[in-house]
């Protein structure tokens, strides 16, 4: 069974108390970094990829609550929603795996609360990983959670939801998009912002990022895994294994 837990870790305290007590006093602080994260630049991106052209404020601030809430977002959704999924062993340590739209910056919060336990078994263990503690990781993953999901073993912990959006901050964000797509020349007289091919090579050596093939937009992320812009589903240009897909040439985007 292929196992992706990225972002496993181990909470260093094992009172579950003491823990919900720590996610509750980085909140605050965490909700305000949400906020500042979320960029003009983004909400452009949402603004053209979601059809959302010639919209005033208020409908594109909607479809952005709507977008955040749903669970069928893609790697071009904004960034703003952060959940812990917490599961005590008894008598022992609290694991978890965090959700976070904003990695790097998330995890910054509560890296003081917390030791990686990331575990996959796609590729070699890390080097700073003993072979027995990869082991350990592996033994105790499948302890956990079996067979099944964390949305079936473990409870969340919001740190950061749909709800923290700052209406006044996003309202004035989003205006502030609007204008600049308008100066682009991308509001007025419809969608004008195209993405134009660049250089062509082979899908293997594309490190990631946009890329098209077939004169369809794909994103490829940094764990060689690819999405089509326009549907989310998973890219594979015909093919029907991995090496099949490697061979591919596509163009990079400029």
């Amino acid at each position: 069974m292929s196992t992706k837990l990225y972002y496993g870790i181990r909470f260093k305290s094992r009172n579950m108390a003491d823990i919900l007590q720590q996610l509750l006093s980085i909140r605050k602080e965490t909700v305000k970094l949400a906020n500042e994260l979320l960029t003009v630049d983004e909400l452009k991106m949402f603004i053209v990829f979601n059809n959302l052209i010639g919209c005033n404020v208020y409908e594109i601030y909607r479809a952005l609550i709507n977008e955040l809430k749903s669970d069928m977002r893609t790697l071009l959704s904004p960034n703003f929603n952060f959940t812990i999924s917490l599961i005590p062993e008894k008598n022992g340590y609290v694991y978890g795996y965090y959700f976070a739209d904003d990695v790097e910056e998330y995890f910054k919060k509560i890296e003081p609360l917390v030791e990686d336990y990331h575990y996959q078994n796609q590729c070699d263990k890390p080097d700073e990983i003993s072979t027995r503690e990869w082991n350990n990781r592996r033994k105790k993953w499948d302890k956990i959670l079996g067979y099944d999901s964390f949305t079936q073993r473990a409870f969340n912990f919001t740190v950061v939801g749909t709800c923290d959006l700052d209406i006044i901050l996003t309202y004035n964000k989003i205006r502030e998009a609007i204008e600049a797509l308008k100066a682009e020349d991308c509001w007025a007289d419809g969608l004008k912002l195209k993405f134009k091919p660049d250089t062509e090579m082979c899908y293997s050596e594309y490190p990631h990022g946009l890329f098209i093939y077939d004169n369809t937009l794909c994103f490829k992320d940094e764990y060689n895994d690819s999405y089509i812009i326009s549907s989310g589903e998973a890219f594979w240009g015909g093919t029907k294994t991995k090496d099949e897909r490697d061979k591919l040439i596509i163009k990079t985007v400029k």
